[in-house]
């Protein structure tokens, strides 16, 4: 029960990170952005890096999932292709960059984390409770992946953008975690709802590891430097 709990308040904490991400975001707009942006986001599937870029600076600034979601197409074409040649390359940690940004988005995982946010504003992480832990883990309920985003983050985990931040990597796991977790015919809120055979599957689907390990890679950034962010902080001394 300790470590279910410890797992449930660890990830209840994760918002805190992707909020100062989200207060930085800027308005930026390009003369190929507004026409795109009215074609009910039918983007190219050749559309460039640079062009998709664009047009993901708009929908982060503007919140939009669904112009997010059509990017991750593009933006995972070019990646993949960039990382078979060299993940080391400038030309994968800028399509990698930017995939990340685009499947975050796409996925839902913000909105499931403000409410995890405003549930935990004042409170103490330590004193959460299973039953409070799930109320506000029910936001993650409607975070899914399609195939494409999905792809997309086993990819980035695969190979992590060199200036993935901790929060980015915390908010990508997260997101596998919660549809690894529906897909399974459960929830982050509710994982005991699963059957012993269920659970047997979740713990050997790829999308659930790699969701782990994105949550330890979290872990890691902020280790190595040495100044843990605000969610490192509230996530010291949990299981992850």
């Amino acid at each position: 029960m300790k470590e279910r709990r410890s797992r449930a308040a660890a990830t209840a904490a994760a918002f805190t990170g992707i909020m100062l991400l989200s207060a930085c975001q800027q308005f930026f707009t390009t003369t190929l952005a507004a026409p795109l942006a009215r074609a009910s986001y039918t983007i190219p599937a050749d559309l460039s890096v640079a062009d998709a870029s664009a047009l993901l600076e708009e929908a982060l600034a503007s919140g939009d999932a669904e112009m997010a979601a059509a990017l991750v197409t593009p933006l995972l074409a070019a990646a993949a292709a960039a990382a078979e040649a060299d993940p080391a390359s400038a030309a994968y940690q800028e399509a990698a960059a930017a995939l990340l940004d685009a499947s975050i988005l796409a996925s839902g995982v913000g909105p499931a984390m403000t409410t995890l946010a405003t549930g935990l504003l004042g409170g103490d992480v330590s004193t959460v409770t299973e039953e409070q832990a799930a109320a506000m883990l029910s936001a993650f309920d409607g975070v899914s992946l399609d195939d494409t985003a999905e792809s997309a983050l086993l990819l980035l985990a695969a190979y992590p953008p060199a200036d993935i931040s901790s929060e980015d990597a915390y908010a990508a796991g997260l997101a596998l975690l919660a549809d690894s977790y529906s897909d399974a015919g459960g929830s982050l809120s509710n994982p005991a709802s699963l059957s012993a055979e269920d659970l047997t599957a979740l713990e050997s689907d790829p999308s659930y590891l790699v969701g782990l390990s994105l949550l330890m890679l979290g872990a890691s950034i902020d280790a190595a430097s040495g100044t843990p962010s605000v969610l490192g902080g509230l996530l010291d001394g949990f299981s992850l």
